[in-house]
């Protein structure tokens, strides 16, 4: 950290977290790393891997208790559990996850939303299969993460480009919102009825297509 912290990154990766002391821990070095290095106090965040051990995962409710600020996301680690407990291959032969890394990955997910901070799901290995990392990628993105970690460079512009909503979504989504334009709690809209999470939902697509709500 006294190397990294006078270049101003935006923030690090921190690993193999098991619970919210680490997150003080390394905190508490930061600040001193910070005032050192003449930086604003809490400039350098922190995206966490936070499900790599079985202690970890049990421990995933400890994280929600206060909020940190420094803390703007978290990932979870498949491979590194699997290791951790003596298992064999984490995935079923079609690519799906075995049951205990679905838990581990929800565990993520639903702790990243309580918490108000990024969701991003793990690496998907197989870097030379842009249509495997494409589906693992929307997949993500549809089950709530907000992003994915790559593994590979050439996973980037892929990732990318699963988790931005397409043109066709972004039509959708203002067609929601006008569709409310009323004010009304509830409207059809090609023979469904919606009501204010669709609205939301909406609204959410277009924030992050870095559009303006309307």
């Amino acid at each position: 950290l006294a190397a990294v912290v006078p270049l101003a990154p935006v923030g690090i990766v921190l690993p193999k977290v098991t619970g919210p002391e680490d997150l003080d821990i390394v905190g508490y070095y930061l600040d001193m790393a910070e005032v050192a290095a003449g930086l604003p106090q809490g400039q350098t965040k922190l995206l966490t891997v936070c499900t790599e051990t079985a202690s970890a995962v049990l421990r995933m409710g400890d994280l929600l208790g206060t909020a940190r600020p420094r803390l703007i996301g978290m990932l979870w680690g498949g491979e590194d559990l699997s290791t951790a407990l003596g298992a064999g291959d984490p995935r079923h032969p079609d690519g799906r996850w075995r049951s205990m890394y679905e838990h581990a990955r929800n565990q993520c997910l639903l702790g990243c939303h309580a918490l108000g901070i990024e969701a991003i799901d793990t690496v998907y290995v197989d870097f030379r299969n842009p249509e495997g990392c494409r589906a693992s990628s929307l997949e993500a993105r549809y089950d709530g993460f907000t992003g994915k970690a790559a593994i590979h460079p050439d996973q980037v512009p892929v990732i990318n480009t699963a988790f931005t909503p397409t043109e066709d979504e972004i039509a959708h989504a203002r067609r929601v919102i006008a569709a409310f334009s009323s004010g009304a709690g509830a409207v059809s809209l090609d023979g469904k009825m919606l009501d204010i999470p669709h609205l939301k939902s909406a609204r959410q697509m277009l924030h992050s297509a870095g559009l303006e709500q309307e």
